[in-house]
């Protein structure tokens, strides 16, 4: 299992916030690989990749408003298909999220 992103907003730290959650509802921490450098959803997609490598599939676990952003770059980044699941999102923030995913998807590719 990987948790992944990096600083933002005062310091806080994305995945370490996953990690202490995981870890509080009884996932072991050693089944667990940290990544805290990412800055964005391809980001997260290439440092979790390099983590990985010889894993045959993948599965994504994010709000419903990154959910298929992150299911197209990984997909794009570990190079078999991409499974994702979803936690209940604002729909007010739906639209913005899908033209990440062509922005994401393109800055794939130009990269």
């Amino acid at each position: 299992m990987v948790v992944t992103g990096g600083p933002i907003t005062h310091g806080f730290v994305e995945a370490q916030a996953m990690l202490d959650w995981l870890i509080n509802h009884g996932v072991s921490e050693e089944r667990i690989l940290v990544e805290v450098q990412a800055q964005s959803v391809v980001d997260n997609a290439r440092f979790t990749r390099t983590l990985l490598r010889h894993t045959e599939s993948v599965t994504v676990v994010t709000s419903a408003n990154h959910i298929c952003q992150a299911t197209v770059v990984c997909t794009l980044a570990c190079g078999s298909h991409a499974t994702g699941i979803s936690a209940v999102s604002d729909p007010r923030t739906a639209m913005p999220n899908l033209l990440w995913t062509y922005r994401d998807a393109v800055t794939w590719f130009l990269e």
